[in-house]
């Protein structure tokens, strides 16, 4: 068995080897890994047998419970649908010009109450704050 000085190296180790189920050993300091044996299935699937035959017999009355595919056979799962966060993008044409003349015909306004029309008319809010700062420093000079 090869041993690493760190176990992080010897859990990489073991993952590269291919192996799902694997047991992290320590000697003299350093780590190793060896596989870790799966339990025989037919052993398994008898005493899964003899613990529903027992069931069945001290409830006879209880609904039949249908059986699931075996755990060795990797089972389907629905992935979930794939989030898409809405684009906030304008509804008018030339959004920027527009934010600039609806800045200008309110030069005494507050930036929300500007930034706010903007919005109302279909101009994009991240559009609207962008071009009413850069308005606002034009107007400055």
């Amino acid at each position: 068995m090869k041993l690493y000085a760190a176990k992080s190296s010897a859990i990489r180790a073991a993952k590269a080897a291919g192996l799902e189920q694997y047991e992290i050993v320590e000697q003299d300091g350093q780590f190793g890994f060896r596989p870790i044996e799966a339990e025989d299935s037919c052993e398994g699937e008898a005493l899964e047998a003899m613990e529903q035959e027992r069931d069945e017999a001290q409830n006879p009355d209880a609904p039949e419970v249908p059986e699931e595919a075996p755990a060795d056979e990797p089972q389907q799962e629905e992935a979930p649908a794939p989030v898409v966060k809405a684009r906030n993008a304008s509804t008018v044409e030339s959004p920027v010009k527009r934010v600039w003349a609806i800045a200008d015909s309110m030069p005494e306004a507050k930036r929300k109450d500007v930034i706010a029309a903007c919005v109302e008319e279909g101009i994009a809010f991240f559009t609207a704050r962008t071009q009413y700062q850069k308005w606002k420093q034009n107007q400055a000079t």
